[in-house]
C-alpha cells in the first residue's frame, strides 16, 4: 500500500478515536435511534437470534457486523458489547469508507499520474470528513456501514467485478433498504459503458451517452438486441433483485416493524432540497461564478427561440405546482425540537407561507449547478438523477441522512476540482463539524418530566 494513503488512513483513525472518546466520555447512554440498535446487538452479541425488535424498520446488517468484528476481540475486551464499544464498528466503516473513496476517484478519473492520484486521494480524505456522514461514525446508527457497503459495490461495479458489487450491494440492503437503487445505478452504468465502449468488438460503441430520447431508446433496443452479451454482467444483479424481491414478499413490504409511520407518498419537493443542500456542500469545488455566468448566458439564448421561451417560463410553474402539491410536513418533523430540521423548518418554511415559493429561483439554480459539476457522460447523470428521485420523492420526512450516498455518488463524479477547492471543501467540512460535534457533547438540555440529557443532532 502507498505509504503517503496509510499515512492519510492513520490520521483519521487517530482523529476519529479522539472524537469517539470525546463522545463517549460525554455520552455514556444510548441516545436517540441507539435506545433501539444497541439492546439488539447486545442481544445478538449475547447469542440470543430469536428476538428482533419490532420498533426496528431496517435489517440486522449493522448488529450482525458489529458481532462479527467485535466477538473475535472478546478476550481483549472488557465488554464488547458496550455502547462505545459497539459505536466503534463505525469508526471502522468510517476508515474503509476512505479507501473505496479513493480507489472510486482514482478508477473514475483514470489516476495515472503520480499528482493526480496523491491529489485524489486528499480529496478521498476531505470527503471522508462530509458532515452528516461523519458526526455519525461515532453513534450507533446504521449510516456509516449502509455509506460503505454501497460505495464500495459501486466501486466493484466500475471495476466489472459484478459478482462482488452485487453481493457487497446484498450487504448494503441489509443497513437499508432503500440501497437497491444504487446496485440499480451501478448496473446501469455497467451496461451504458459496454454499449458505449468503441473498441468493444460487439457492441462497437453504438450507444451514445449523449442525453436525448434517441440515446434512451438506443439504449433500450442495444440492451434487448445485445442480452446475451449483457448476461454475464446483469446475472448477479438480477439474482440479489430476487431476493430483495423474495424480502419483500416475506415482509409484506419493504420497511420492518413500524410501517404506519414510514408509509411512501409522493414527497417530489425533496429533489428541490436534495438539489440546495448538494450545491451549498459542492460550493468550494465548482466554479461558482463562471457557473452563474454560464446560466444566465442559457436564459438568453432561451429568450431568443420560442421553445426556449416557453420552457423557460413553464419552468418556475412547474417548480410551483410541485411545491403546492407535493409539499410534505412530516408529523416526525415538529414533533422533536433535537433534530436541526425541526429549526430549519420552523424558522424559514413556517415564517411565511409565501417563503417556499420565494426559494423557487434558488432551487433552479442549485439544480442546474450540480448537474453541470458532474463530469459523468450525459447517460450517467440522467441515471443517477432517476436514482435519487427513486430514494428521496417516495419518503414522506426531510432527513439529511437520506442525502447521504446520494450526495456522495455526486461528489466522485465532479469535475476535478483544483488544490484551492479541495481545501476550501475541507475548512467547510470541518467548520460543521466542530461546531456540530461540540453542540452535541456540550450543549444537552433537559425535557420537563424526561429522564436524561437532551441533545442538538441533524
Amino acid at each position: 500500500m502507498d505509504v503517503a494513503r496509510l499515512l492519510l488512513a492513520t490520521n483519521l483513525l487517530l482523529l476519529a478515536i479522539a472524537v469517539a472518546a470525546l463522545v463517549n466520555a460525554n455520552v455514556r447512554d444510548p441516545y436517540m435511534d441507539e435506545i433501539f440498535h444497541i439492546p439488539q446487538a447486545q442481544r445478538y452479541c449475547n447469542g440470543n437470534w430469536s428476538f428482533y425488535d419490532p420498533k426496528l424498520t431496517t435489517p440486522p446488517g449493522l448488529y450482525i457486523a458489529s458481532v462479527a468484528l467485535l466477538k473475535p476481540l472478546s478476550q481483549l475486551l472488557p465488554n464488547p458489547c458496550s455502547p462505545s464499544t459497539l459505536r466503534f464498528t463505525n469508526v471502522l466503516f468510517h476508515i474503509g469508507t476512505f479507501f473505496v473513496l479513493g480507489k472510486t476517484i482514482d478508477r473514475i478519473r483514470g489516476g495515472s499520474q503520480q499528482d493526480s492520484t496523491r491529489k485524489n486521494w486528499v480529496e478521498a480524505l476531505t470527503i471522508s470528513f462530509f458532515p452528516i456522514s461523519y458526526f455519525f461514525h461515532f453513534l450507533y446508527y446504521t449510516d456509516s456501514g449502509s455509506t460503505f457497503f454501497t460505495l464500495l459495490a459501486f466501486l466493484w461495479s466500475l471495476e466489472d467485478w459484478h459478482i462482488g458489487s452485487a453481493a457487497a450491494s446484498l450487504v448494503a440492503m441489509t443497513f437499508r433498504q432503500t440501497n437497491v437503487i444504487w446496485m440499480l445505478f451501478g448496473a446501469g452504468t455497467a451496461v451504458i459503458r459496454v454499449l458505449s465502449d468503441k473498441k468493444n468488438p460487439v457492441t462497437k460503441g453504438k450507444l451514445s451517452t449523449e442525453l436525448s430520447f434517441r440515446s434512451l431508446f438506443s439504449l433500450i433496443m442495444l440492451s434487448i438486441n445485445h442480452l446475451i452479451y449483457l448476461i454475464p454482467i446483469l446475472w448477479p444483479y438480477i439474482s440479489a433483485l430476487g431476493f430483495f424481491a423474495g424480502f419483500i414478499v416475506w415482509n409484506g413490504g419493504i420497511v420492518l416493524g413500524d410501517k404506519t409511520n414510514h408509509i411512501a407518498q409522493l414527497h417530489v419537493v425533496q429533489l428541490f432540497y436534495f438539489s440546495a443542500f448538494s450545491a451549498f456542500f459542492l460550493a468550494p469545488t465548482i466554479n461558482i461564478p463562471a457557473k452563474l455566468k454560464n446560466f444566465s448566458a442559457l436564459i438568453g439564448r432561451s429568450l431568443k427561440s420560442p421553445t426556449g421561451f416557453v420552457t423557460l417560463a413553464a419552468l418556475p410553474v412547474l417548480a410551483y405546482i410541485i411545491i403546492s402539491k407535493f409539499t410534505i410536513e412530516h408529523p416526525f418533523l415538529l414533533a422533536d425540537n433535537r433534530h436541526y430540521t425541526f429549526y430549519l423548518w420552523k424558522l424559514l418554511f413556517r415564517t411565511n407561507a409565501y417563503i417556499r415559493y420565494a426559494l423557487i429561483p434558488g432551487y433552479l439554480v442549485a439544480i442546474y449547478l450540480v448537474a453541470t459539476s458532474l463530469a459523468s457522460p450525459a447517460l450517467h447523470t440522467f441515471l443517477y438523477a432517476v436514482c435519487v428521485a427513486l430514494t428521496l420523492v417516495p419518503s414522506p420526512l426531510l432527513e439529511f441522512r437520506y442525502f447521504l450516498v446520494p450526495y456522495l455518488i455526486a461528489r466522485v463524479y465532479v469535475k476535478p476540482p483544483g488544490w484551492v477547492g479541495v481545501m476550501g471543501e475541507l475548512v467547510l467540512y470541518m467548520g460543521f463539524n466542530v461546531v456540530t460535534i461540540w453542540v452535541f457533547v456540550a450543549k444537552g438540555f433537559k425535557w420537563e418530566g424526561v429522564e436524561g440529557v437532551q441533545r442538538f443532532m441533524y
